[in-house]
């Protein structure tokens, strides 16, 4: 049994955002895919382990089509 590491889940510290994050424990810094902003890890909100890795896969691979998909963001580039 391989020792993978662990996967951890939290808020993203911007006031406005307020996105779920997911990243490996190793990881010094966070990138989260809604704001586009790099954070700490320590900045990182309400972090707790994922146990369930299939959630995290989901939250991860839902978190990067939405960022790859510039008509689902809302920013006020997109307003008229």
């Amino acid at each position: 049994m391989s020792s993978s590491p662990k996967i951890l889940g939290g808020v993203c510290p911007d006031e406005g955002c307020q996105a779920k994050v997911m990243f490996p424990s190793y990881e010094a810094s966070v990138e989260c895919n809604r704001c586009g902003q790099r954070f700490q890890a320590t900045s990182i909100k309400n972090v707790a382990e994922v146990k369930d890795q299939a959630v995290a896969l989901r939250t991860v691979l839902r978190s990067l089509i939405s960022s790859s998909n510039p008509g689902l963001k809302k920013g006020p580039e997109m307003v008229m």
